[in-house]
């Protein structure tokens, strides 16, 4: 991350003791500790991962809150985009595919209002068990939404 990146959101839906949110909650409390001004904005700030987060760590629920659902996703990021576009974040995190839905709004926000974005792959690409008649639909699934998200913000992959 460079110098210019001084403020950074990210998004988790509510606050579970899932692998992508604790990473998301550890890398939140470490930027703060760097300095950066680092915002969990989540749809519900409801879960036992809430007293993990230190105290320089701004948590912002939605509001209203946004609990899981059908079309939670979309509507987290419909709030999401709505709070970068008034903070002018510099960067936003997506921890993990469960986020990746969050991206569309924010990639439909203006240029001068859209943060660049950071959006990790949180689940094995291969899962040992799982069948052929799982495993193909899954990797067609993965394959779209992330060349989606590499071609929404031209970003290049490690």
């Amino acid at each position: 991350m460079g110098d210019k990146a001084r403020t950074i959101a990210i998004v988790l839906h509510d606050l579970p003791l899932g692998g992508s949110e604790r990473i998301a909650v550890r890398l939140a409390n470490r930027w703060a500790e760097l300095g950066r001004e680092v915002t969990l904005f989540c749809g519900s700030r409801q879960g036992p991962l809430a007293r993990w987060i230190d105290a320089e760590v701004r948590v912002v629920e939605a509001d209203p809150p946004i609990p899981r659902g059908r079309g939670s996703r979309k509507a987290l990021g419909n709030a999401a985009a709505a709070y970068v576009a008034r903070r002018r974040t510099d960067i936003l995190f997506a921890p993990g595919n469960y986020h990746w839905p969050v991206l569309p709004a924010i990639e439909a926000l203006p240029a001068d209002q859209r943060p660049g974005v950071v959006a990790q792959i949180g689940t094995p690409l291969y899962r040992q068990g799982r069948g052929a008649l799982a495993q193909v639909p899954y990797n067609l699934k993965t394959r779209r939404q992330l060349r989606a998200s590499i071609r929404r913000f031209r970003c290049r992959t490690a």
